[in-house]
């Protein structure tokens, strides 16, 4: 459980920067990259909830849980960051 929270948040936070960083970005390619992103690590969290209510070890649920709230973390950092870029742009 523990491996699985933390590769995934290893590969959002890798990815991040790519959501908001780029020399020359065009703002609607900055916003559509973050979107996608963020869209992605919530379709993670939401299916690591999904496992969770399926298991039957409640310790192990909780952890999945936690680590699903860590992911949908990494997606609101994901969206704040390409704002941020966003309004440097403008």
């Amino acid at each position: 459980m523990r491996m699985i929270r933390s590769a995934t948040l290893a590969v959002a936070m890798g990815l991040m920067p790519l959501a908001a960083c780029h020399q020359s970005p065009d703002v609607g390619s900055v916003e559509n990259k973050a979107d996608l992103l963020a869209s992605d690590l919530e379709a993670r969290a939401d299916n690591m909830d999904a496992m969770a209510d399926a298991m039957a070890n409640d310790s192990a649920a909780i952890a999945l849980r936690n680590a699903a709230d860590g992911i949908d973390a990494a997606a609101d950092n994901v969206r704040d960051q390409a704002d941020a870029k966003v309004d440097t742009l403008h």
